[in-house]
């Protein structure tokens, strides 16, 4: 099960820590074991460290084999790890929080990318210049991106933009949360981790004081709109970006 992810890539080493402390997911909060959280006594959904990025670009990767496609071509899955990794560096370093479900040797088998309050990580991307950092990487060479393939990816990005300006006022406009990316690697699968995941975001959502939460969802992942639907998400328009489009959902807190 996967949703909309967003971003572009990043590898530095800055210091910053996204604004989701640990306790704040709720099965974290309640202490609760793998088992009591998913079904599974090898996991456990938590917060995430800075070191597990890496391992959330891999979920990524395998999430979205259509998108690496249409942006990557053949291109290696470890080449798109590492440009992921640096776009997800960057939402980071923008105060996103980040949320893993995690086997008992550490390996992320899902993810949870979530803004409390998106006005803020939006705005902090120029306030704190946190694209400063993607650019002095992309220019020496550190992150593996080619030009046309940023440049698809800025398109792609004009596009989107494009249908927010056109989709209903009161979800484009309209403050809150936002869900940027949740994803489960296919092999885990069927054990509850997505709906875990989302719990665990919508409790920091409403932690935070977020009225409202808002993502968009494929209409053919009809996995993904079931789950939405079940937690309380209504569709309120669509949206489309150059891969096709996607359903604009939200939910009040």
């Amino acid at each position: 099960m996967s949703t909309r992810a967003q971003g572009g890539p990043r590898s530095w080493s800055g210091s910053a820590t996204p604004r989701l402390k640990q306790g704040a997911c709720p099965c974290a909060r309640r202490g609760l074991s793998g088992m009591e959280a998913c079904g599974d006594q090898t996991m456990e959904v938590t917060v995430a460290d800075k070191p597990d990025i890496g391992r959330i670009a891999r979920v990524y990767v395998e999430a979205f084999p259509e998108s690496v496609k249409f942006f990557f071509g053949d291109s290696t899955p470890e080449r798109v790890v590492k440009i992921a990794s640096a776009g997800f560096h960057v939402l980071w370093q923008a105060g996103c929080g980040f949320i893993v479900a995690r086997e008992s040797d550490g390996d992320v088998q899902g993810y949870c990318i979530i803004a409390a309050d998106e006005a803020e990580v939006r705005a902090s991307f120029f306030k704190n210049a946190v694209w400063l950092g993607f650019v002095k990487d992309l220019l020496h060479g550190r992150i593996p991106l080619r030009l046309n393939e940023a440049a698809r990816l800025a398109a792609n990005g004009a596009v989107l933009l494009l249908s927010y300006l056109v989709a209903p006022r009161n979800y484009a406009c309209k403050a809150g949360a936002r869900i940027f990316s949740i994803a489960v690697r296919k092999a885990a699968r069927g054990r509850g981790l997505g709906r875990e995941l989302l719990k665990c975001a919508l409790a920091f959502a409403t932690g935070k004081g977020a009225k409202v939460i808002k993502l968009e969802v494929r209409p053919e992942n009809q996995a993904a709109v079931h789950l939405y639907r079940s937690a309380g998400f209504r569709e309120v328009g669509k949206v489309k970006d150059l891969q096709g489009p996607w359903l604009a959902m939200e939910k009040a807190l």
